[in-house]
């Protein structure tokens, strides 16, 4: 997508796969790397994501995804087997954002990375298989029914929908797992690696129930696709910058 960013906020994430050392390389079984915000964060405190942050001026996508991921969880910038960098997805808060996936070694473990206590309060890993077929549960230990799954207490899966750009429709897909769930931007693009890892893509299994609001679906009714949605945002963003310079010229008069 040939885009300038200029006028919006932009940023890049790490997903960062693995096989656990209980399994082997050959099998499917990738894991992804995943934090949980630290509670005194500005924004999104106490939540699942992704390494990651925005973009400082000038910096690339890979750059920025590799220097968020040592700053929050010290995984060095040179580790692991670069794979690609998906497409951009738009974040319910118009933040557009890329993925950089990586493939990190089989010697690789969880107690190697050491979390950043002002940004990251716990470090865990999910099976990114999960994210493609939300009806089947997980398979690995859940958290408990309370404030972290306020949901279906048999349930793993979760999604509801609620306004977005251009008129449009937002589903928010959210995932059980051992800490908060996954939701949001990041299902999004966990979603987007799943697809691109396994060759195949999102779906909900005939014959099971349906545990969400409207339709079974990747995305809402009416929801644009995020390539989309991103130059949607972007195009407002240009059309705001040309307002407000608009509105500088006629406070000094040009």
């Amino acid at each position: 997508m040939d885009l300038d960013y200029s006028p919006v906020k932009t940023a890049a994430v790490l997903i960062a796969l693995f096989h656990p050392p209980s399994t082997s390389p050959a099998s499917n079984a990738l894991h992804v790397v995943l934090t949980t915000r630290s509670k005194h964060l500005r924004s999104h405190p106490g939540q699942t994501a992704l390494p990651g942050g925005k973009r400082d001026e000038g910096e690339g996508w890979y750059e920025c995804a590799r220097r968020e991921a040592f700053e929050e969880v010290s995984l060095p910038i040179d580790a692991g087997i670069y794979l690609t960098t998906l497409p951009p997805y738009l974040s319910r808060y118009h933040l557009v954002v890329r993925p950089i996936l990586i493939y990190l070694p089989p010697r690789f473990a969880l107690h190697h990375l050491t979390p950043s206590p002002a940004e990251v309060s716990h470090i865990f890993s999910h099976p990114l298989a999960s994210l493609l077929s939300p009806s089947v549960r997980p398979p690995v230990p859940l958290s408990p029914v309370g404030d972290t799954w306020p949901y279906d207490p048999e349930g793993w899966y979760h999604t509801s929908d609620a306004p977005w750009v251009g008129g449009s429709t937002y589903r928010n897909h959210r995932y059980r797992t051992g800490a908060e769930p996954v939701k949001g931007l990041t299902s999004d693009c966990l979603i987007g690696a799943a697809e691109a890892a396994y060759g195949r893509g999102w779906s909900w299994e005939d014959g099971k129930e349906w545990v969400g609001d409207g339709e079974a679906g990747r995305l809402a009714r009416g929801q644009m696709e995020f390539g989309e949605a991103v130059r949607w945002r972007v195009e407002e963003g240009w059309r705001e910058l040309r307002e407000r310079e608009r509105e500088a010229q006629q406070i000094v008069g040009v």
